[in-house]
């Protein structure tokens, strides 16, 4: 009876000192629909923003069992951050809305919000078609800071490489070599 006291404590211990400690989660997203929470895949789906025009938005499930602080992170493509690139919303039912500039015929692209709240806003990073933010909520407030002792870093994939770019570009690839190839012959 003493040895299932014992162990009973120690696995109460155990988890008590996990709780404490907290969780950490990586979260990651693109403008295309593929959002993982620590490595496994999250739902996404397409809805009317009431807070945008008319038309489809991006929404990411991502079921934290935790609430989290809403508001907008900015996403822009400049160090000056003159040009907006994205919008990223933390809203208070545990989704997240992605909006995306229009032209790439991505799933985020469609109409943008008509207000921002509690924005953050932040400079991508990497080459044009492969961009991206690494972002860490530190304090209470903060978009997407989520509460207790649970530590949050989303990667959010600003401009992925687009199949039908890369279509034409091998396509172009291909029409030059034909013509080098024809020359040559």
């Amino acid at each position: 009876m003493k040895v299932i006291s014992v162990i009973g404590l120690v696995i109460a211990l155990a988890l008590l000192g996990a709780a404490a400690y907290g969780i950490n989660y990586q979260i990651s997203i693109d403008e295309n629909g593929n959002g993982t929470v620590n490595g496994n895949p999250i739902n996404h789906y397409l809805v009317n923003d009431p807070n945008a025009p008319p038309g489809p938005t991006l929404v990411y499930d991502v079921g934290l069992p935790y609430g989290w602080d809403a508001g907008d992170v900015l996403i822009y493509e400049d160090v000056n951050q003159t040009i907006l690139s994205d919008i990223v919303r933390f809203n208070p039912d545990a989704t997240i809305s992605f909006y995306s500039f229009c032209g790439d015929a991505d799933l985020a692209d469609g109409a943008w919000p008509t207000n921002y709240n509690g924005r953050v806003s932040l400079t991508e990073v990497g080459t044009e078609g492969n961009n991206w933010v690494d972002f860490t909520p530190t304090t209470p407030g903060t978009p997407g800071w989520v509460s207790g002792n649970n530590t949050v870093t989303y990667h959010i994939i600003s401009d992925v490489p687009e199949p039908s770019s890369l279509l034409a570009l091998l396509c172009g690839f291909g029409g030059i070599g034909g013509l080098l190839w024809k020359r040559v012959r």
